[in-house]
């Protein structure tokens, strides 16, 4: 036992001080590779089958469902696994299972941009549904299928007769129905991903297992430069750009096909050598020099409007062009707004959700977009436009403002800031769209009736404050929004006269208007002895 003990403190002493020959290279790479992939195949089963799965029983509310696929749930999905792919984990399923709870065909509930925008993502690999970003509840539901079906409209059984279908199904349709299951986990290991997540994974060396590759590879890259006549004398400067930034992982790809990593067949695109290029900014011929996105294309030529990646790194926090201040492109802003597009689109369409706090959430979403850029009004002003002239949300309120429909109502917050910059001149969209928004201004205010509950007042005044904010915050126009302000308070007072101004309807409104905006909300009133919703709910001296 003792020596066994000194072997491996020999093994671990060489492998951290990189004292090792190509043969110990060869198999310290080999133990790390490995380690790394039984990790990998867990944390891709957990996103293509157990957080998904999870999260559709979540949705539908079937709180059974979420509580057993971990236990009976995983053991048919293993099943898939090992029947379709001929892939075994490091956990193996309970054959004697009869049980199918835990168990249904959520890809086909799911929509499928939950798979393209969240859990096909590299940053959420093995990732419970819940420490998703912008994963919520409700929206992503396609249909709803009862538990126990795999696939849809077929009974599971028990872990014997759902293996016997795997292997013996004659139908197509059953075939297709285990296919895509298949399909979302082998696509993590096609050789891009798999290349890119496996060699950052293995060279952090951020876990015991993995101490030892950095070494091992880098005796191992000396072998393959002297073979292939690379330049680069070291293998990081070999696979990455210059900054070390950038993994090229077609350089790093050819490099694990000669180790074996890689299968012989694996199909990889021709070296490139990169054209050296000057970068207009510090003037240094660099291979990464690339073309700025511009918000607008078409205004002018922009071809010559190019950085270097160290350039563009210490730029990032900038967004006009240095060369001719037009607003740049961003990436995060991009998928703000689509996620954005999609959760109206979602909460105001045909058999949306009719939750006045789930409607009203929408708001939430143009906060962070407003915080993310504060201080920087043309981008939000910018994005706002794009918004607008989105021809899906067009066509909703469009039709939200004929009909005169109650997600106008409760997305007002939304509503009023897009109003107010059009009013103010900040929304550069055609006149036809802005008076599509002051429409549905008017939409709102109409649909307050008197028999609404307090909470919907609340709620609207909580958000017209917030949506004021916002403006205030990013030091835009004000002028409207607190014209919106001081009408939506108007409303809360005349509500609050004719209910009778009871204590009851008082509380009602309270409950949803945050206490952190009661005295901000002063500031647009213009003093607190002007605001009248202040001196009604919460003066306690006085009630106007």
């Amino acid at each position: 036992g003792g020596e066994e003990e000194d072997k491996g403190k020999e093994k671990s002493r060489r492998r951290e001080d990189g004292r090792i020959d190509l043969e110990q290279a060869r198999k310290v790479f080999g133990e790390c590779m490995e380690a790394w992939l039984d990790d990998y195949k867990e944390r891709v089963f957990v996103s293509t089958f157990l957080a998904p799965a999870e999260f559709y029983f979540k949705s539908i509310n079937d709180e059974c469902g979420v509580n057993h696929v971990h236990n009976h749930g995983m053991n048919y999905y293993l099943a898939i696994l090992r029947e379709t792919l001929g892939l075994s984990l490091p956990m193996v399923p309970a054959e004697e299972d009869d049980t199918p709870l835990g168990v249904v065909d959520y890809w086909t509930g799911l929509k499928e941009d939950a798979w393209k925008l969240h859990f096909s993502k590299d940053e959420n690999l093995g990732m419970e549904f819940g420490a998703i970003k912008g994963l919520k509840q409700g929206k992503w539901v396609r249909e709803r299928i009862g538990g126990g079906q795999l696939p849809k409209g077929k009974a599971a059984g028990s872990i014997k007769q759902f293996v016997n279908k795997l292997q013996h199904s004659p139908a197509s349709s059953e075939k297709q129905g285990f296919a895509i299951y298949a399909e979302r986990f082998a696509s993590f290991f096609a050789w891009k991903k798999f290349v890119k997540n496996s060699f950052e994974g293995l060279n952090a060396e951020n876990k015991d297992e993995y101490v030892g590759f950095r070494s091992a590879a880098e005796v191992l890259y000396q072998c393959y430069r002297r073979e292939h006549k690379e330049e680069e004398e070291t293998l990081l400067e070999h696979v990455y750009d210059e900054y070390f930034t950038a993994l090229d992982v077609p350089r790093t790809a050819r490099f694990f096909k000669w180790l074996g990593v890689l299968h012989e067949n694996t199909r990889l695109p021709p070296v490139e050598r990169k054209k050296l290029v000057e970068c207009p900014i510090c003037n240094e011929k660099k291979a990464d020099v690339e073309e700025l996105e511009h918000w607008e294309a078409g205004k002018g030529d922009t071809s010559e409007h190019k950085m270097c990646g160290a350039c563009r790194e210490q730029y990032k926090e900038k967004d006009h062009c240095p060369f001719c201040r037009e607003l740049l492109m961003k990436n995060e802003v991009m998928g703000f707004i689509t996620d954005f597009l999609l959760t109206v689109k979602e909460r105001a369409g045909n058999g949306a959700s009719k939750d006045a706090n789930v409607l009203a959430g929408v708001l939430e979403y143009w906060q962070i977009i407003e915080m993310e850029h504060e201080g920087r009004p043309g981008v939000v002003q910018r994005v706002a436009a794009l918004v607008v002239q989105d021809k899906d949300f067009a066509t909703n309120l469009k039709q939200g403002v004929k009909d005169k429909q109650g997600w106008i109502r409760d997305m007002a917050g939304i509503i009023f800031r897009f109003a107010a910059m059009w009013r103010d001149g900040d929304l550069r969209v055609t006149e036809q769209e802005g008076e599509l928004l002051n429409k549905a201004v008017e939409v709102v205010f109409s649909s307050m009736t008197t028999t609404l509950h307090g909470h919907y007042y609340g709620g609207l005044y909580s958000q017209v404050v917030v949506a004021w904010l916002c403006a205030l915050r990013g030091g835009a126009e004000t002028k409207t929004l607190e014209e919106f302000v001081k009408r939506v308070g108007k409303v809360v007072i005349e509500w609050h006269n004719k209910t009778g101004k009871g204590e009851e309807k008082a509380r009602e409104f309270k409950e949803r208007f945050a206490n952190e905006y009661v005295h901000l909300a002063n500031i647009a009133w213009g003093t607190q002895d002007d605001d009248v919703v202040y001196k009604r709910f919460y003066d306690n001296t006085k009630r106007s």
